[in-house]
């Protein structure tokens, strides 16, 4: 990688040209599709759990300004 960089006053600078040029292996279609879909699952999970945390916050909320007033 020292190829790609080159240096001014002691830091190190990407020459882009030349880092734009590597390679990047991707994985076929069908595997980067179920990876999608595992992305979309959890982000719709994560959602599903929010919802349910903030109801859960919503509720005890209640019940402490019950006990309260």
């Amino acid at each position: 990688m020292e190829y790609i960089q080159n240096q001014t006053t002691g830091i190190r600078n990407l020459i882009m040209e030349e880092f734009l040029q590597i390679p990047v292996l991707l994985p076929n279609s069908n595997t980067q599709n179920k990876i999608a879909d595992e992305v979309q699952s959890r982000i719709s999970r994560a959602q599903q759990l929010q919802s349910e945390a903030s109801q859960i916050y919503s509720d005890a909320k209640k019940q402490v300004e019950g006990m309260i007033l």
